[in-house]
């Protein structure tokens, strides 16, 4: 009999020892599958704050800014590469679908020559993978804070004329919709290279644009308004 309340003592803690591994090993793997999203997120970020205010090639009155962003999709030009001097900029599109386990996101990128008046002009290369992980990445664009308005945050940004003044990255469960975590990434540069000598290169911020300073962010609200996520 003592043998019989032994045995089912034994197995019973060998069946929760086996739940309690099992557990162990699925918490350590959300552990570290949070933890990579984590680093994928900030590697990303580091990107995108140094996305120069570069126009497309047009006439002045004329220029977009090589921006454009939506959901799931983000465009943006960056200086080149380290120790290639003379070379073009570099236009980066990130992309964000989603997969049977998830998310991933995939990067293209092509050079940007000052002649390019739009992306029609360039040469992409192949788009490659940046991340893959058990949630998509979602985009939204922030709108700078006012006396009067706080910073507003939308869900797209087309505007010929103005960029954010920061981008958020939000990870998201595709199923759900629910965010997990977010990280807002602040721009880096305020103006176009041209405003350092507005006589010699286009600047939004000159003073011969009707002493307007940019567009304010009262028309860039007006003109995102219904965007909001």
């Amino acid at each position: 009999m003592a043998l019989a309340i032994s045995g089912a003592v034994l197995v019973g803690l060998y069946s929760l020892t086996n739940v309690v591994s099992r557990h162990a090993r699925l918490a350590f793997g959300r552990v570290e599958a949070s933890e990579a999203d984590r680093r994928g997120l900030a590697a990303l970020a580091r990107e995108i704050e140094f996305a120069q205010r570069l126009r497309w090639a047009a006439p002045p009155e004329a220029r977009p800014f090589v921006f454009f962003g939506s959901a799931d999709s983000l465009l943006f030009a960056i200086d080149p590469p380290i120790g290639s001097p003379g070379a073009p900029s570099r236009l980066v599109q990130i992309k964000s679908v989603v997969t049977p386990d998830g998310g991933e996101l995939l990067r293209a990128e092509a050079a940007l020559p000052p002649s390019a008046h739009d992306i029609a002009d360039l040469v992409p290369e192949p788009t490659r993978p940046l991340h893959r992980g058990p949630w998509r990445v979602r985009f939204a664009y922030i709108a700078a804070a006012t006396a009067k308005t706080p910073e507003i945050a939308f869900e797209a940004w087309d505007l010929p004329d103005a960029m954010p003044v920061a981008v958020r990255l939000s990870l998201e469960d595709p199923e759900t919709g629910l965010v997990t975590q977010s990280l807002r990434v602040a721009l880096r540069m305020e103006a176009e290279s041209g405003c350092a000598a507005p006589t010699k290169g286009f600047c939004s911020r000159s003073a011969d644009r009707e002493g307007d300073e940019g567009v304010s962010t009262a028309a860039i609200v007006n003109a995102l308004q219904g965007r909001k996520p």
